[in-house]
């Protein structure tokens, strides 16, 4: 990933992949705090504010877990998001 070039100049916009955005922000305030980003969700959000979102389920709220189903849209649906490519602004 570190080889890579950027899709668009620096400060022009912003883009993240969902698959790796939470393993670099982790080791970024791993690296600045010496704790993990669980850690520090749960202390200076999470407990503060007495939401209800965690980062990692725990154990005994596990029988709320429901999976994530696919979402097959309707053709006229799907052409409408297929008229719209995804780039560096949306």
């Amino acid at each position: 990933m570190a080889g890579q070039r950027p899709f668009w100049r620096p400060g022009t916009a912003f883009g993240y992949h969902a698959l790796v955005i939470g393993a670099l922000t982790g080791e970024v305030v791993r690296r600045v705090t010496g704790r993990t980003l669980q850690e520090m969700y749960e202390e200076r959000v999470r407990a503060p504010y007495g939401l209800d979102f965690f980062l990692g389920l725990p154990e005994e709220h596990e029988p709320r877990f429901h999976s994530v189903q696919q979402m097959d849209p309707p053709p006229e649906q799907q052409a409408v998001f297929d008229a719209f490519p995804s780039g560096p602004h949306t």
